[in-house]
């Protein structure tokens, strides 16, 4: 339960996603907003529990034009 309790309050403090039993709301967070997101939750051999997640942020730039700020001295 405590589990849950911090991937949910990560997930609305941060991130700005508020989950509820029928919808998922979507509201300006750190990275701006989140389009959308995935999730994964893995045990250890000793039962701790840890997440996996992949975060799609809305006007977001594509792969390659991020490619190209990193080689930048600017960036």
């Amino acid at each position: 339960m405590f589990f849950h309790f911090i991937i949910h309050t990560i997930l609305q403090t941060l991130f700005g996603v508020d989950i509820t039993a029928y919808q998922v709301k979507s509201s300006q967070g750190v990275f701006r907003r989140v389009a959308a997101y995935f999730g994964t939750i893995e045990s250890h051999g000793h039962g701790s529990l840890h997440l996996h997640m992949l975060l799609w942020l809305r006007h977001a730039p594509p792969s390659h034009e991020i490619e190209a700020l990193l080689k930048t001295e600017d960036f």
